[in-house]
């Protein structure tokens, strides 16, 4: 009945206003609104009886209406659009005599739901309020702020207002800040402690900040033995007639305190033991060390990363006492996951050399204590197809089409060591992977209907290193890695490619056959390698080399999917000696990500990669080593692998599509963008409310390029002036809905800059959006 009744008055009455949100000046009367029997349409206009309309701040400069808002405990009403509607036609029906009582008893049914979104003003609560601005001032220097309020009825603006009046009078700025009870501490703490106190810097007084230096400082303490330091609340003495403060600070810092016996509970849950010698292993602390809390809270992050664990909490358990230092003894409690799972499920990653993003299926048998020292083992099948993305076409159907390079089908095992031995306090894993594989490779060139086929078998050794939080690099990766492989149809695909190729026009039939060459160049590198020795007619599986690798990292992300401060750095080497591997490889990244807002973020990025080869031999780099630009994770403006340098990457006289097949050696690219999520609305159900808050835009630009392109005459032809005006710039927006592993995305991004053009290089010599470029995927860009 309802929305039957919504339906019918919203077309009859689509005209008229259902409220009014002009702003003016806060009128001097005040007006008591009492109901009455007789109903005009001035009553029904009016705002309920004590009934908030409206909140406001003046005087206040040095914070924001918004955030005094937050300060307070009141509300003004937040009416739903719906709740509008029925009350606007509720008063337009109890104004005419003769509509039907059983329609108007059933809109006042209707808004009796609403009820609960009214807001009334208190007399305690409104002077509670004063004195919660009052501290917010006073707790940054603002000692001598005063503030009252008012609620009067606006008659202009027919709105109940609740207007806050503030003086904020002179900040106060710190004069002295002084430290009582660190006088006590052995020499070496105190030179180490020095940087972290405070000086007198004649700063405006902030509560805060004095809150975070006294953290810091006490952290310190607990993390070199003095586990029961303390520090009381700061004394604030002020000068009125200077406005200037002096604080003191005490700390107490109790005994020293030493590690005593370290005891380990294990609820096993039916599952297999872990070793004790292990998990000792994994402590970063011992008997006798000083007591730290960085060395608890490190330890608990190596045992869960150890996969064997639901739940580890380590605290203390007991003291005892002697004249120098206390003893304390700790309790490890660990707490089994299931040993055994059986997995079928969808992914999508992005590899990190590459920067492509891939999706598929993967079937996994995984085995978490397969040796009693939490080695993990698993076997696994899944198909993969690399690189996805989905572009829209021309009007026709289907509009959305899927592409990738590749698709390949994958069955592996794997044998992870979390702890395998310790260098100084560097704890060093093991990892060993091999597989099978068999890819489908496309060129995307439209002459290629048959999909070349490589198989492989790689083997690859990683010796991952954990290290301190603070360095600026938290984990090593050492690597080696071998692969043999074989083309399948080498032949047949070329013969094909060459056969639909064909075009009378002699110049279209050149550049054709052009692009197939460049496509199939490398893999023509295999199948002649693998054709060597006494089987020249089928091939064989041959071994293309060893690849030596080197990967720091230092992630101090809040959060691996989205992250609203920190850093992610990543510094890579790579060597490759022996058949046809012989290359090397430089890569650099970084992001940055910065949070303003309770719902914002900035992020940034930077890649710079190079690879150094000797063209002149018959050295080989694999397709996944070659830098390429464009796509969903890079330049935005462009589709995937599109992007090229029109001095030293393109092909003279080929087709523009084939610009990019076989990748480059060098790539400089970045990115800004600033993500913006939706807060939890008001006036909404719960479930539209939720969804609402997971949604969320941004708005970016990239910039990049790569340079270099693997031949005699384009490979370190770049110049200074090429790189500068070689870099692609592209803007854009998108929409994001957030999930537990990241954000599904769509970005819809224009070129602004376009440098693989001779002519109309800028946005505004050309047709706008005219070539918009949208991708869909898992997970921010970057």
């Amino acid at each position: 009945m309802r929305f039957f009744l919504y339906i019918f008055w919203s077309l009859l009455f689509c005209f008229e206003c259902f409220s009014k949100t002009t702003t003016t000046d806060v009128l001097s009367e005040t007006l008591d609104i009492t109901s009455t029997s007789q109903i005009t349409y001035s009553s029904l206009s009016l705002p309920k009886e004590g009934e908030i309309s409206d909140i406001r701040f003046v005087g206040n400069a040095y914070f924001s209406s918004s955030v005094l808002a937050d300060a307070i405990s009141l509300r003004p009403s937040n009416l739903s659009y719906t709740h509008q509607v029925f009350r606007f036609y509720y008063r337009q029906f109890s104004l005419n005599p003769y509509t039907p009582n059983p329609l108007r008893d059933a809109l006042n049914t209707s808004l009796r739901g609403f009820q609960d979104e009214y807001r009334f003003f208190d007399q305690t609560s409104a002077e509670n309020d004063v004195t919660s601005l009052l501290n917010l001032y006073n707790q940054n220097g603002f000692h001598n702020a005063s503030a009252s309020f008012t609620f009067i009825f606006d008659s202009t603006e027919r709105l109940n207002i609740l207007t806050f009046h503030i003086i904020e009078n002179q900040p106060y700025k710190i004069d002295t800040i002084v430290y009582n009870g660190l006088e006590l501490l052995p020499v070496n703490l105190q030179e180490q402690i020095s940087p972290l106190l405070l000086a007198s810097n004649k700063k405006q007084f902030n509560e805060l900040t004095i809150k975070q230096n006294s953290d810091r400082i006490l952290y310190f303490l607990q993390d070199n033995g003095y586990y029961f330091a303390k520090y009381e609340q700061p004394i604030v003495a002020s000068e009125i007639s200077s406005f200037k403060d002096s604080i003191y600070i005490s700390f107490s810092t109790g005994k020293r305190c030493k590690i005593g016996e370290i005891k380990l509970t294990h609820n096993y849950r039916d599952q297999p033991a872990v070793s004790s010698n292990l998990v000792r292993e994994m402590l970063d602390f011992h008997t006798e060390d000083w007591f730290s809390r960085s060395s608890l809270s490190k330890s608990q992050l190596n045992l869960y990363n150890l996969n064997t664990f639901d739940l580890v909490v380590i605290d203390t358990n007991g003291l005892s006492e002697n004249e120098e230092y206390i003893t304390l003894s700790i309790q490890v409690s660990l707490q089994y996951k299931k040993l055994q799972e059986i997995s079928l499920a969808p992914f999508v990653n992005r590899t990190t050399y590459d920067n492509f993003t891939n999706f598929g299926l993967e079937l996994s048998y995984l085995h978490r204590n397969f040796g009693g020292s939490a080695q993990s083992f698993t076997i696994f099948s899944r198909v993969v197809w690399q690189d996805f993305s989905f572009k829209f076409t021309n009007p026709t159907f289907p509009y959305i089409v899927f592409t990738s390079i590749s698709r390949e089908l994958l069955t592996g095992i794997q044998f992870s060591q979390p702890y395998f031995f310790s260098i100084w306090s560097w704890k060093v894993g093991a990892t060993a992977q091999t597989s099978y594989s068999n890819r489908k490779i496309q060129s995307g060139l439209p002459f290629q209907s048959t999909s070349l086929g490589v198989s492989s078998l790689p083997l690859r050794v990683s010796l991952p290193v954990t290290l301190p939080t603070y360095t600026l690099f938290n984990s090593l990766v050492f690597e080696i890695a071998t692969e043999w492989q074989n083309i399948d149809n080498y032949e047949e695909v070329n013969t094909e490619m060459i056969t639909n190729s064909y075009d009378s026009n002699p110049d279209i039939f050149t550049k054709n056959i052009q692009a197939k060459d460049e496509f199939l160049l490398p893999f023509n590198q295999i199948n002649l390698y693998s054709h060597k020795g006494a089987d020249t007619i089928n091939g064989s599986f041959r071994n293309l080399g060893f690849i030596f690798s080197f990967t720091g990292i230092g992630d101090t992300r809040d959060n691996p999917f989205s992250p609203l401060n920190g850093n992610f750095l990543s510094l890579s080497f790579e060597g490759a000696v022996g058949g046809l591997y012989r290359f090397s490889r430089f890569q650099f990244t970084d992001y940055k990500f910065w949070n303003f807002l309770s719902n914002d973020v900035l992020a940034f990025k930077f890649r710079v990669g190079y690879i150094i080869i000797d063209l002149s031999t018959d050295a080989f780099i694999p397709f996944d080593k070659r830098f390429f630009a464009g796509g969903a994770n890079s330049v935005r403006s462009y589709s995937s692998r599109s992007l090229f340098d029109i001095n030293s990457s393109n092909l003279e006289g080929a087709l523009s599509y084939t610009n990019n097949l076989t990748g480059n050696s060098a790539i400089l690219e970045g990115s800004v963008e600033y993500r913006y999520r939706f807060s939890r609305p008001h006036g909404f159900s719960t479930m539209l409310a939720d969804q609402i808050e997971q949604l969320g835009i941004t708005a970016f630009m990239d910039w990049g390029n790569v340079f270099n392109r693997f031949t005699d005459k384009k490979y370190n032809s770049a110049t200074l002036n090429d790189i500068l005006t070689g870099l692609a710039i592209g803007v854009g927006a998108g929409i994001r809905r957030e999930t537990p592993v990241g954000p599904i995305r769509v970005d819809f991004a224009v070129k602004f800059y376009d440098p693989t053009v001779t002519s109309n290089k800028w946005i505004f010599n050309r047709q706008a959006f005219s070539d918009i470029q949208i991708h869909i995927g898992l997970g921010h860009a970057f």
